[in-house]
């Protein structure tokens, strides 16, 4: 509560939070170099327009 400024339930769900990235980031990261992405920059820079 001292980092945050912020009552219980705040800083509660703030920690929570930061603990659901942290572990969604760790997911993606054990991902890494084994999904293949075939990705056209230029034809998705295009749809952007839309």
């Amino acid at each position: 509560m001292r980092v945050t400024g912020k009552g219980i339930t705040e800083t509660l769900i703030e920690g929570l939070g930061l603990i659901r990235r942290a572990r969604a980031y760790h997911r993606a990261m054990a991902l890494r170099g084994k999904i293949r992405l075939d990705v056209d920059l230029d034809v998705s820079r295009e749809r952007r327009g839309r």
